[in-house]
Formats: structure tokens, C-alpha cells, sequence
């Protein structure tokens, strides 16, 4: 599996794990010029901005350590971005991550933190 067939893999795969843990899913894949959030969901009434990260085989890579203090700065941009796009003003929100650990090609390990920036 190339890097983009992981990516998309895994992003649905995340998707699947937010819907079963009650999650609304509002938008996938918003890309503007400053870049792209992968999933957009609400928890009751909290927006959630959800980033995804996955790795292969990896026995002492957490593909969750792969979020930059850059990349924390130009995901907060985006959900402004959308967040105006939509005219959504006053809103609770924050920040998820979803790390997924493939071994020999199926997933071995999801790990989802809430709040985690």
C-alpha cells in the first residue's frame, strides 16, 4: 500500500472508529490554500477537528509524534478557515488526534486522544 492508499485507508478507518463512539461526522477533507483538515465531527455539541496519522509496521514510532508545534499552528488556521467559511461564531471545539499502527498490513492499534492540542 503507497503512502496516499495508507492515508485514505486510515482516514476512513477513523471515521468508522468516531461513528461508533457516537461522533457526528460533518465534513472530510476540507482543503483551502493554508492546507487540509481530515475530518470534521461534533461530540454532543463540541466541534471536533480530528487529525489523522498512521504508520506500517513501526515497533518505536507513535505516528502521533509526527504532529509538529507547525503543524498544530496551520491545523488551528484551518478550523478558523472553516469555522468562518461556515459562519460558525461562539462554538466549543477542539482538537483530536487518531494515530493507527498497521502491522503486516491490517491495523494492529488505534489510539485516539481527545484534546490533544
Amino acid at each position: 500500500m503507497d503512502r496516499l492508499s495508507l492515508g485514505k485507508a486510515s482516514e476512513e478507518c477513523a471515521v468508522k472508529f468516531l461513528k461508533h463512539k457516537r461522533f457526528k461526522i460533518i465534513h472530510r477533507n476540507f482543503s483551502c490554500r493554508a492546507g487540509e483538515l481530515d475530518i470534521i465531527a461534533k461530540d454532543k455539541d463540541i466541534f471536533v477537528f480530528v487529525e489523522v496519522r498512521s504508520t506500517r509496521d513501526s515497533l518505536f514510532h507513535n505516528p502521533l509524534d509526527s504532529i509538529t508545534p507547525k503543524k498544530i499552528r496551520r491545523l488551528r488556521t484551518l478550523a478558523q478557515i472553516w469555522l468562518k467559511k461556515y459562519s460558525i461564531n461562539d462554538a466549543p471545539l477542539r482538537f483530536d488526534a487518531i494515530g493507527i499502527i498497521y502491522k503486516e498490513g491490517t491495523i494492529d492499534t488505534i489510539s485516539h486522544v481527545k484534546d490533544a492540542f
